[in-house]
């Protein structure tokens, strides 16, 4: 059994491809499959800024909630 987060979840997801036989199952929680985007990556730095600076406050909420459960 293999866990993996973003990038890891990606090198399991290939290991697991190369040697079905060692690997039973995966569990991938927000698997990369290509490189991100300078908009994702701007992105990522001010949602890491709204949490550090205001906790989880409203506004980070509903950002979250947008971005991982909308189309």
């Amino acid at each position: 059994m293999c866990m993996g987060v973003t990038a890891g979840a990606y090198i399991l997801t290939l290991f697991a491809l190369k040697y079905r036989q060692r690997v039973l199952g995966l569990i991938l929680v927000s698997p990369l499959c290509k490189e991100p985007s300078w908009s994702e990556w701007l992105y990522n730095k001010v949602m890491s800024n709204l949490l550090y600076f205001y906790g989880m406050c409203g506004v980070v909420k509903e950002i979250l909630l947008q971005r991982y459960f909308s189309k």
